[in-house]
């Protein structure tokens, strides 16, 4: 075996859960890339309105269209205390800018 997915059925989108794959073949054949065309293709084969990629290597997915959108996170501990002085902590918890690509012409 080269590559699988593991997807998760969430009524209208479709959750691309994991995706595994040998490294080596990946590079000489672009592996990664053809595994998310086949999430594509089996979202469109559902009826899926939308597919859920992750967060992680978003270059490479907006080659085939995906667009990065925001995600929110809550952290909180059971001390009062402890909930005060994470607080400043936040403000280094921003994620990188990544690079986005857009795979679509432009019609003028």
């Amino acid at each position: 075996m080269i590559g699988f997915i593991s997807t998760i059925d969430n009524k209208s989108i479709l959750e691309v859960h994991l995706i595994g794959l040998d490294y080596a073949v990946s590079k000489s054949v672009g592996l990664y890339q053809r595994i998310l065309y086949d999430c594509v293709d089996l979202a469109i084969k559902q009826g899926k309105t939308e597919v859920n990629f992750g967060k992680t290597a978003t270059t490479i997915k907006t080659t085939i269209g995906a667009q990065p959108s925001k995600i929110y996170a809550l952290l909180k501990h059971n001390s009062k205390v402890s909930n005060l002085s994470i607080k400043p902590f936040f403000h280094f918890l921003k994620p990188e800018e990544e690079e986005t690509r857009n795979p679509f012409k432009q019609i003028a």
